[in-house]
């Protein structure tokens, strides 16, 4: 399954009511519900291409996820290498929803992991 059936299976799997169609009507008229459905697809391994900006858009609003995620999505399943050359692995493990954490308990998370790696370079100094 390619990263943008994934991040619509992962949306639906948080928001039981987002069906093909609902999401289609989420999205203000920018996508339709055959599309939804083509790009959801399990079976399929790539997207033939980025889909168009407008549709990027109505898709975000209807995942209630940014434009940006979408289109990293979308470009990753159409076989574009999208990864951060300075972000490391472990980043990359954590989960889609992290991002829906309050800001108060992302930043709690964010202060842990630095004193956990001044931890370990001190200890490793």
């Amino acid at each position: 399954m390619h990263a943008l059936a994934r991040l619509i299976h992962e949306r639906r799997a948080a928001d039981p009511s987002l069906s093909y169609a609902q999401i289609a009507k989420l999205s203000g008229g920018r996508i339709t519900k055959s599309a939804v459905g083509k790009w959801a697809s399990e079976t399929e391994e790539r997207l033939d291409g980025i889909p168009q900006p407008p549709s990027i858009a109505g898709l975000a609003q209807a995942l209630h996820v940014s434009q940006l995620r979408v289109l990293l999505a979308a470009a990753e399943a159409a076989g574009i290498d999208v990864t951060d050359p300075n972000s490391g692995a472990f980043a990359g493990r954590l989960p889609a929803q992290v991002d829906d954490l309050p800001e108060t308990v992302q930043e709690s998370l964010l202060r842990h992991i630095w004193t956990l790696i001044n931890t370990a370079e001190n200890t490793n100094t």
